[in-house]
This record gives C-alpha cells, structure tokens and sequence, in this order.
C-alpha cells in the first residue's frame, strides 16, 4: 500500500480514537526508519523541495493537529495513558489500551471492509521494543539459580555489574505469537471475547541463562510447540527443551 493512501486511511482511523490513545499510538509507529509513516515523503507539501523527514515525528505531529482540525466531537476512555510507557509503565493500563485500541480496529474494519489497511496498520503498531504489544506482560518467574552463561541476547560487558548475572528476561509465551492470536482475533471479529483469555498467562520470566539456550537448541525461541493452544499449559515449551519447571518459582507480587 503507498504511503499517501496509507496515511488517509490511518486518519480515519485515528478520528475515532481518543487524543491520547492517537498520541499513544503514532508512537508505536514512528520509531524504525523500516516504519512506513519513517519513509521519506513530501506528501501533503508540493511546494517543499526536501522531505519532511526520514522518521516519524514530524507527520505524527502533522497528523495530530490534522485530526484535531478536522474531529468535532471529543472522545474520552477511562485509560491512563501516561502509564503505559517508560519507567512508569502499568502492565494493567497497557492491556487496558492495547484492548480498546484493537477493539476500535475491529469496529473500524467492520465498518470499512478494509483488510488490507487494517494488516498493515496492526503490524505497524509492533515495529519498536516500546510498543503496547511488547510491553503487556509483566515479570512473574524466576529461576532459582543464574546459568553460567553471561552474556545472553544484548547483555554487554557492563551487564557484569547486575544482579541478574547469568539470568535472560524471557517471554513465557513469545511474543510474536501473542500478536498473531491478537490479531487474528480481531479479523474473527472476536477481541471482546479472546483478549483476556490471551492475556491470562502472558508474563515474563527472568530464565537461567543456560536454560535460555536449551530453548535456542529446540528452535523454540519466539514459537510454541505444535498444535499447542491459548488455555493450555503456557510452560509447556520450557517442558519440551527439557528445562526442569522446579526451578522455576513465581516472583512475590509487591
């Protein structure tokens, strides 16, 4: 889909939301130079010999006061948006906006018919580490004890001072296939009913770092085993790379 008709569409949309779930979601769009709303465009301004920008700041910012232009009625929700993001991220409030926006997605798709936009849309919506799709599931597991290994995924030199040491922050459940339930489930029309039975066992769980690569061995590192299904054991994975669930305690909740 070119960009213009993209960002039309993307209008609507945004009209319908919100001002801060529109703020909270261009955010999650604008992040990676590979972001269609990050590709250079001189759209909306013939007259300008340069591109706006290669990021996407400056046509959030032009959306945003767009929108607000043009919406005559204000829309509210009882979601605290400030929360959702940065250090004092909420785990409740992100599921509480991520549920609202993909339930305004569903209602704009049954109204618009418009499949193509709204794959586009919801898979733009998980292009940076920050986004409401990364950031539901809170840290709930540990293991008992650190693996050898140090450095795990991004960990550096620097991480040797930490006190998780021989630990990796992992997904209980994979992200990416958190998403894809999600987002099938709102071209099934079934948000209301599938989002907190997805949400249920979504958590994360600071792994023994030797434990961490026996899920690389198994090629299970982002996918679940075959056949299984949301509402099965969510560990089950763990079980298959053969790391011993004993050692695996729930973290006391603060």
């Amino acid at each position: 889909m070119k960009k213009k008709v993209f960002v039309d569409k993307l209008k609507s949309f945004l009209k319908t939301l919100s001002p801060e779930a529109q703020d909270r979601i261009l955010d999650d769009m604008k992040r990676l130079n590979n972001s269609i709303l990050c590709e250079e465009h001189t759209i909306y301004n013939p007259s300008k010999k340069k591109p706006i920008s290669r990021y996407g700041t400056p046509i959030k910012n032009w959306l945003i006061n767009e929108i607000s232009a043009e919406s005559k009625m204000k829309i509210d929700n009882l979601i605290n948006w400030k929360i959702t993001k940065n250090k004092n991220l909420n785990y409740l409030e992100v599921r509480n906006g991520l549920k609202y926006i993909l339930l305004s997605i569903q209602k704009f798709n049954n109204i618009n018919n418009d499949n193509v936009f709204v794959d586009l849309l919801i898979n733009e919506m998980n292009t940076n580490q920050d986004c409401l799709f990364k950031s539901t599931a809170p840290l709930k597991y540990k293991s008992k004890y650190p693996g050898n290994k140090i450095n795990v995924g991004k960990r550096t030199s620097l991480s040797k001072n930490s006190k998780n040491v021989g630990y990796t922050k992992e997904h209980l459940i994979p992200t990416r296939v958190v998403f894809e339930c999600l987002k099938n489930s709102v071209f099934e029309n079934n948000i209301e009913n599938d989002f907190d039975f997805i949400m249920k066992d979504n958590f994360q769980v600071l792994l023994n770092s030797d434990d961490d690569e026996k899920l690389n061995k198994a090629g299970l590192r982002s996918k679940m085993p075959p056949n299984w299904k949301f509402g099965e054991d969510p560990f089950e994975r763990y079980k298959l790379a053969g790391i011993d669930l004993s050692t695996i305690i729930k973290i006391k909740e603060k």
